[in-house]
């Protein structure tokens, strides 16, 4: 098994075996002072489970559908199957996906 890195696109959507993410966020400026803030990065959607090889037979453990906002520097532990990463008024920061090379890698990229 080797791990590989991939940069993550806003609004896209990634199906593999990711064993985690990490929140890249985004350098937005604050009220008053105008000093840079890290933000967060958002996903849309993620399963959590074990990718197998086809893709569609993998066995999902759990599902989030709501807005997932991942601190910027932070790590997301899997295994995860599937996510989505948010595009929108106000969102902007993207993730790194490391994911094994094993289990084929898809994306509507």
């Amino acid at each position: 098994m080797a791990i590989v890195v991939h940069k993550c696109a806003l609004g896209k959507i990634y199906s593999g075996s990711f064993t985690k993410l990490y929140a890249l966020g985004s350098i937005t400026h604050g009220t008053g002072l105008g000093s840079p803030l890290n933000s967060s990065s958002v996903l849309d959607n993620i399963s959590f489970g074990q990718a197998t090889d086809p893709l569609i037979e993998s066995k999902i453990t759990s599902t989030i559908t709501d807005d997932l906002a991942i601190p910027a520097g932070t790590y997301l532990e899997g295994p995860i199957a599937y996510f989505k990463i948010k595009v929108g008024s106000g969102v902007s920061g993207s993730f790194l996906a490391y994911y094994d090379d094993n289990i084929p890698f898809s994306t509507d990229e």
